[in-house]
Formats: C-alpha cells, structure tokens, sequence
C-alpha cells in the first residue's frame, strides 16, 4: 500500500514534454503575427502585372512607381527590350489599382526634383471599355514618352529658329505703333464674340449621338490629307503670310474691306432670299435645255465638217466671196425663224406621223405564211407597181384588154353584187380550204379613224393569217348541178362586164 502525501513515480520509459519543440512552435507563431501585421500581399497570392511598351524607357528601372492621379498603386518590376526599339515595362499593380481596361493608357513622367527619376503615369480607362486581364499588354499607340531636352534642340534647326524669329519679331510690329492700343480696344468687342464663340461651340457637339466623333473623323482625314502634301502646305503657309504682309503694310485698305463686308453681310440676306426665289425657275429652265444640250455636240460636229468643206472649196478668195453672199440670207435668218414658229406647229404633227407611223409601217415586214416574201412592205410596194403597170397595157397599144381564161373544176365560185359590175362567178379547180387574210365580215372595217391625228392613230396590223371559207351565197362553191345549163347561156350571152374595143380602124 501507497503511503499517504508522498508523489507517484514516472514508470520507465514514459514520454516527457520537450523545451525544444514548444520553443519553436513559439517563434512560428511570432513571425506569423509580425508578418500578418506588416505584410502587405499573401505570399500565396499571385500578383496582378501589365506588360506596357513604350518607345523607349528613359530613366526607368525596377522599383520605379506606378501612380494613378498621384497616388501609389504599384511599382515597375520589370524593364526588358520589347519588339523593335521599344522597350516592354512590366508594371505591378496593386489591389488598389484595379480594374485597369483595355483602353488603359500609361506615360513615363519626371517625379519632383527633390524625389528624382522617373515614374508611370498610369491611367485605368474608361469603364465601358473590357477589363485587362493579368499579364495583358497596354499597346505602343496608348503610351507616352517625355521630351527629352536634347530632343528639343534637334527640333529647333535653323529654318525653324528663322520662322519663330520671325513670328517673334512680326508680333513686334502688330503690338507697335498703336497695335497695342487696338488690341485693348478689341476686348470691348470679346462679349459678343465669345458669346458667339460659345453658340457655335455648343452647336458642335451636334444633335444626335456621334456626330461629334464624326466631326473628328472628318477632321482627322482633312489634317491627314494636309500631312500628305506638306509641299503645299507650305505654300499656302508662305502664301497667307504674303497676304498678312500686304494687309499690314496697307492697313486703310484693310479698314476699308472690313467696311465693305460688313455692308455685304447687311444686304447679303435679302440677296440670298431672292435668290432663293430665283433658283426653282433656273432649276426648271436647266431641265428644259437638257434635251437641246444633247443635240449640241451633234450640230456642232456637223458645223465643224460644213467649215472643213468650205474650206476645200477654194482659195480664201473664194470662201471671202461665198461668205458675201451668203450676207442676205443671214441676215434673214432671224426673220425666217419669225416666220417658222407658224410653221413648226402644221409640220410638226406632220413629221411625228411620217416618224412614229408611217415609217414603222413602211419598215415593217408582211406575214403572209409560206407566201411571205421578207421584203419591207415598201419594196412589196414598188413591186406591185411594176406589176400594175404591165397588167394596164395590151400587146398593141390599143388600150386595156380583159382577158377570160377557161377553166374547169368540180364546183364554181361566185361573189357578192360588186358596184358596177354585178355578180361574178369563176370555177374553182379545187374545194377552197380558207382565205387569207381572214375576212372581218359584213360592216366590219380596219381600225381607223378620220376624226383622230395621225399620230393617235393605232399601227395597221399586217399579219395575214388563214380563216375558213366563206359562208353564204357571197361565197360559197356552188356544185355544178346547181350551175346550170341556162345560166351558162344567160352568163355568155350577157357577160357581167360590158367593154367596148376601141382603137385604129374602129
């Protein structure tokens, strides 16, 4: 049995705790406090960085700041050369810092005297614009150097310290002998002036979205244009300082035209507006040369070939002589065309038929099936003359025959009453298939009409298609039991066309 108030004794081999161990675990703990307290990024964490190239990285090294309107947001943690002669800054920006878009701009400025160097002007960008990611790149176009002093004198060459020599020594002589003086009088006049100034100002901005991005596109291409051709550029520099000078040395003159500006910028608006008035009537007018305008080059062509023919007439005597006499027609002239406006409205319908109708017509080609000859209806005509002609005369001169030609067939034809002569009758070789052209009928006449103008008339059809044969007793085939013996008779003896043979020897 355990005696009572003495301690228990460890047994052999049971663990004891160790000073070592607690002691570190203790300094673990510290530096994990002191570093939580005065840290200022995870050791974890990876930084945001943006690579930004600029043409060249001045006086910048690693360490350099990043500000962002003037305060610290970051350092450069990295300068290397970068594409070409640029040089690629590697910026590391801090929490505070973020966002930065991807219209983000950065430019290299000198820090004050007493800092030294050079630090990264920084600026986020717009937020309507995308974020940039870590390890994005702010492009060549949207950075910015500093200029350098050496730079500044390499600019100013001598033609360029002559030309600011001279603008120095030109405003000497405008703010000289009374120039000051004017120049104070002008500021009365700056209220107006800036009070227009601010109008059109405003008016700028426009009146729907973009157009003042607009206005600077345009003007961006115009100053583009200018750039293009410095050569003339620099002529119309060296122009307008021609004309200063003029002004300047004549200064009355100048007092003048102002004057006489300001009296036409008075009586310039109702100009304008009688003009105004004016222009629908000009407008009209140019509309109604136009035609007449075309036909120009034509007559004139035509007057050049007239001049070159004369002049191969004969000597310059000659041309002297024809230009006499032609001296009483051109001086009638004027009365001619006096007296052809009464005639231009009688031939004018005229012409218009022989244009619009007849010669169409005339130009035209008859359809007339296998019969067709494919001549215009003009040659067809002169063709049928030539034929009547020769059917108008007889072999001796006697005058017209009428020549009968005797036929048999299965069936006669006979027609209507014809004015003068009566009904006729024929034999037909053959039963008739049809007629061409197809006969309109009884009462039935071609489209024409004598109360309209020619040129209202409506073209003649000349297509000669093929009908049935006619119906009825005008013109049917009668067979030959109906043409019977005692009409044959009546028909010899009293043929339906009675001509007496007359001639020599009665």
């Amino acid at each position: 049995m355990r005696r009572r108030g003495r301690a228990p004794h460890r047994r052999a081999g049971q663990p004891t705790a160790r000073p070592f161990v607690i002691g570190v675990l203790g300094l673990f703990a510290i530096a994990g406090i002191t570093y939580a307290a005065f840290a200022t990024s995870s050791p974890f964490s990876r930084p945001y960085t943006v690579d930004a190239i600029f043409a060249n990285s001045g006086q910048l090294r690693a360490g350099s700041p990043v500000r962002i309107a003037g305060i610290d947001v970051g350092q450069v943690s990295a300068v290397a050369a970068g594409p070409g002669t640029t040089a690629d800054v590697q910026l590391q920006i801090a929490s505070s810092g973020l966002p930065i878009h991807a219209d983000a701009t950065a430019t290299i400025r000198a820090r004050l005297f007493l800092e030294g160097g050079f630090y990264v002007d920084l600026g986020p960008g717009s937020p309507s614009a995308p974020v940039l990611d870590s390890g994005g790149t702010i492009p060549r176009p949207q950075t910015a150097v500093p200029v350098q002093f050496d730079q500044i004198l390499s600019t100013l060459t001598q033609p360029r310290r002559e030309a600011l020599r001279r603008i120095v020594a030109q405003t000497d002589v405008a703010l000289s002998d009374g120039g000051a003086e004017g120049f104070r009088a002008t500021t009365a006049h700056l209220p107006p002036a800036l009070r227009d100034l601010a109008v059109v100002s405003l008016a700028a901005q426009g009146t729907r979205p973009h157009d003042l991005s607009r206005l600077i596109s345009s003007a961006a291409r115009a100053t583009g244009q200018l750039a293009e051709r410095d050569t003339a550029l620099a002529d119309l520099v060296t122009n307008v300082n021609r004309a200063s000078t003029a002004l300047v040395a004549h200064p009355g003159t100048l007092a003048a035209t102002e004057v006489e500006i300001d009296r036409l910028l008075r009586a310039a608006p109702p100009a304008l507006t009688s003009i105004d008035r004016v222009v629908p009537r000009v407008n009209r007018f140019i509309s109604a040369l136009r035609p007449a305008n075309r036909e120009v080059p034509e007559v004139i062509r035509r007057l050049h070939a007239l001049a070159a023919g004369l002049r191969g007439l004969g000597p310059p005597s000659a041309e002297t002589k024809l230009i006499s006499g032609l001296r009483p027609v051109l001086r009638n002239v004027p009365r001619f065309s006096l007296l052809s406006r009464g005639l231009f409205p009688l031939a004018g319908p005229i012409v218009t038929c022989l244009k619009d109708n007849v010669m169409p017509t005339l130009q035209s080609k008859v359809d007339d099936g296998p019969l067709s000859s494919g001549r215009p209806v003009w040659q067809d005509f002169l063709h049928s003359t030539v034929g009547l002609a020769s059917a108008s005369q007889n072999f001796d001169a006697n005058g017209p025959w009428f020549r009968y030609l005797g036929a048999v067939g299965p069936g006669a034809v006979s027609t209507g009453s014809v004015p003068g002569v009566g009904q006729l009758f024929g034999t037909s070789p053959q039963p008739l298939l049809g007629s061409r052209p197809v006969w309109l009928g009884p009462g039935r006449t071609p489209p024409f009409r004598p109360d309209a103008p020619c040129a209202k008339q409506k073209a003649p059809d000349l297509s000669a298609t093929t009908g049935p044969a006619p119906a009825g007793a005008a013109g049917s085939v009668r067979t030959p039991h109906q043409f019977g013996t005692a009409e044959l008779r009546r028909l010899l003896a009293h043929p339906p066309v009675r001509h007496r043979r007359s001639g020599r020897g009665g």
